[in-house]
């Protein structure tokens, strides 16, 4: 009874480790996304990433780290509201799902990820979503500590520490390249 438990044991094991890695393999950037993320600041690339694990949807990155020439086209075409955006420093991201929607329904599995992930490496995020007056779904930024104001509607984040995705640790891997830390 003990050696049949054993190998049953055994067995679901290997079985959850080929299919982690199988997910894994699945869940990797396209080369213009991986480009976009090697440029933002340690921090967002590392919520991205574990976020892209749990996603219920597949996503890619649009959008990092941009000149000033790149933000001001933005500003004067209507895709932005500042001059003065996050994403001047590396500290904001566009994210989309695959394949690609504009609704905010297609945006919100991606916000529950990179939410849960904010609170799982205690790195606090703010999405566009969540914004009173201009909605911008795609857009996630760091959170100045201890209180951004234009967090509206987080309320501190939710607890998600009995979050199950993979019952362990995951190792997120070190950027290639990037001049964020």
């Amino acid at each position: 009874m003990a050696r049949a438990t054993i190998l049953v044991f055994m067995g679901i094991f290997w079985v959850a480790l080929f299919t982690l890695f199988a997910v894994a393999e699945e869940k990797e950037f396209s080369e213009r996304s991986q480009q976009h993320l090697s440029e933002i600041h340690d921090d967002l690339y590392e919520v991205v990433f574990l976020a892209r694990l749990m996603s219920k949807v597949p996503f890619e990155v649009t959008d990092g780290l941009r000149t000033i020439e790149e933000q001001r086209d933005y500003f004067n075409n209507g895709f932005s509201t500042t001059m003065n955006s996050k994403h001047l420093e590396g500290y904001a991201v566009d994210l989309v799902p695959i394949p690609v929607r504009w609704d905010r329904e297609a945006f919100e599995p991606i916000a529950e990820a990179m939410k849960r992930a904010s609170d799982m490496l205690d790195i606090p995020i703010v999405w566009g979503g969540d914004w009173k007056t201009f909605k911008d779904y795609p857009h996630f930024e760091l959170r100045e500590r201890p209180n951004d104001s234009r967090d509206v509607n987080d309320g501190g984040g939710a607890d998600h520490s009995s979050t199950s995705v993979f019952d362990g640790f995951v190792e997120v891997p070190t950027k290639q390249s990037g001049p964020r830390a």
